[in-house]
C-alpha cells in the first residue's frame, strides 16, 4: 500500500469495531479551501489565502490516478464526492498487534482479519499546482534555536470490512521517551484518519485516531510550508524518535 502522502505524515490506533459483518461502503463528501502557510522571520506560523487562483483538484488511489475530478475555485474552494473503490484497487491494510521495536505496552486488534483498503491523495493543478492535504504545523523558536515542532495530518483511507487496532505506546528510541495513543476506528467505506506528533528535546508524543481531521487544507509545495513544516519536523533531532515510531505504523510504513 502507498505510504501515506506529503505530510507524514502517518502512524497506530484504537479501533472498538468488533463487528466484522460487511456493509456496503458509501460515497463519501470532501470539502474544503486550500490554504497558504506563512512565517514571520521570529517563526511565527500563519495561514494566508489561496494564490494559485482557479484551477482543478485531481484525488488519486494506489492503482488508479484521476480517480476524481474536480473544480478548484480562485479562491481555494472544492468539493468533491470519492467512490466506493472496486475491489482491483483494495490491498491488505495488515493491521498488526506487533509493537514497533523500543515500545512497551500492547495492541489489540479487533473486527475482521482479512480487511483491504486504500488511500486518497490529492493534489491541486492551477497557477499553482502540488499536493494538498487536511494539515497543521506549529514551530516554536526561541533565540534562534528550536524549541518544539508539533504537526498533525488527515488522511481519507478507505476500508472494505470494519477493523481495527487500539493501544497505548510507551517507547525509548535513541535514549528519549515516546508515548503513543492509539484509537483508529475503520468502518467500511471511508473513513477520516488524524496523525498528531509533537516533539521537544524532553520527549515526544504521537497519536492516531479516526473521526476528524485537520481544520485546514494546505498547499504541500510551498516553500513556508516546507520549510517550517515538514522540513523541521524532518531536521529537528527531537523529533527523530517520534518519526521512527510513527514509521512504524500501519499505513506510514
Amino acid at each position: 500500500m502507498k505510504k501515506a502522502a506529503a505530510l507524514l505524515l502517518g502512524s497506530t490506533l484504537l479501533l472498538a469495531s468488533c463487528n466484522s459483518t460487511p456493509s456496503t461502503p458509501q460515497p463519501e463528501t470532501v470539502s474544503g479551501q486550500v490554504k497558504e502557510l506563512s512565517a514571520s522571520p521570529s517563526g511565527t506560523i500563519t495561514y494566508s489565502s489561496w494564490t494559485g487562483g482557479a484551477g482543478k483538484v485531481l484525488v488519486s488511489v494506489e492503482g488508479k490516478d484521476n480517480l476524481v475530478t474536480a473544480d478548484l475555485t480562485a479562491d481555494g474552494r472544492f468539493s468533491l464526492t470519492l467512490p466506493s473503490l472496486d475491489a482491483a484497487l483494495l490491498s491488505n491494510l495488515d493491521l498488526t498487534s506487533d509493537l514497533p521495536e523500543g515500545c512497551t505496552g500492547s495492541l489489540t486488534t479487533s473486527g475482521a482479519s482479512n480487511a483491504r483498503g486504500n488511500v486518497a491523495t490529492f493534489r491541486v493543478q492551477a497557477g499553482k499546482s502540488g499536493e494538498i492535504a487536511p494539515a497543521g504545523f506549529q514551530v516554536r523558536t526561541s533565540g534562534g534555536t528550536l524549541e518544539s515542532v508539533s504537526m498533525e495530518g488527515g488522511l481519507y483511507v478507505y476500508a472494505d470490512k470494519a477493523a481495527g487496532l487500539s493501544g497505548r505506546l510507551n517507547c525509548t528510541q535513541d535514549g528519549v521517551p515516546v508515548t503513543g495513543n492509539i484509537n483508529v476506528q475503520l468502518q467500511a467505506g471511508w473513513n477520516k484518519m488524524t496523525l498528531t506528533l509533537s516533539a521537544t528535546k524532553q520527549g515526544g508524543t504521537l497519536s492516531l485516531k479516526t473521526g476528524s481531521l485537520p481544520a485546514q487544507w494546505l498547499y504541500l509545495e510551498n516553500d513556508s510550508a516546507l520549510s517550517l513544516g515538514q522540513q523541521s519536523l524532518n531536521r529537528s533531532a527531537a523529533a527523530q524518535p517520534v518519526l521512527k515510531v510513527a514509521q512504524a505504523l500501519p499505513f506510514f510504513r
